[in-house]
């Protein structure tokens, strides 16, 4: 019987695979950055809001732990396709982490990801918090501006902080 010869993916495949997040399929850490830079660096030229939301998911850690890895996964799973289905083709959506995501939102100032991030937190709540468990999300925002802007590397991640402490404000 002859079977077709398998070739190993090249080193372009590879690297392009490992730009995705496994679990969710979206964005990672690493290609969320290099796209999000690239969308700022074009912000600042068209002089566009750019706003981030960052996403946490609060009781993740404590689903893991009482319902094993399944059950955190596919929380993250469907927060995943939940989050896509409500972001705009414009947006950029990443699994950040473990158990946060990021959502750039491009073209949107800070009171308009505040309507976005209510958006969020109704969906989350009608759509993912009928399961067995407790799902709730705390979301931290930040609008990009030019003091963002002299950073040499990667723009982004002043951004990612400041929204990241928002959470903590929330």
């Amino acid at each position: 019987m002859y079977t077709k010869p398998t070739t190993p993916m090249n080193n372009n495949a590879l690297s392009i695979s490992g730009m995705y997040d496994p679990l969710t399929q979206l964005y990672n850490k690493e290609l969320f950055t290099q796209v999000a830079d690239s969308l700022l660096r074009i912000s600042i030229r068209q002089k566009m809001p750019v706003s981030l939301a960052m996403i946490y998911f609060a009781h993740y850690a404590s689903l893991k732990d009482k319902y094993g890895n399944s059950a955190a996964d596919n929380l993250i799973r469907e927060s995943a396709h939940l989050l896509q289905s409500i972001s705009r083709d414009s947006d950029v959506l990443s699994h950040y982490s473990e158990d946060k995501f990021a959502l750039l939102l491009y073209n949107c100032n800070y009171i308009s990801s505040k309507i976005v991030a209510e958006r969020i937190q109704k969906h989350v709540k009608e759509d993912l918090g009928n399961q067995q468990h407790e799902v709730s999300i705390t979301i931290g925002l930040a609008e990009f501006d030019a003091r963002y802007a002299s950073s040499k590397d990667n723009i982004s991640d002043q951004l990612v902080h400041d929204a990241l402490e928002s959470l903590t404000k929330v």
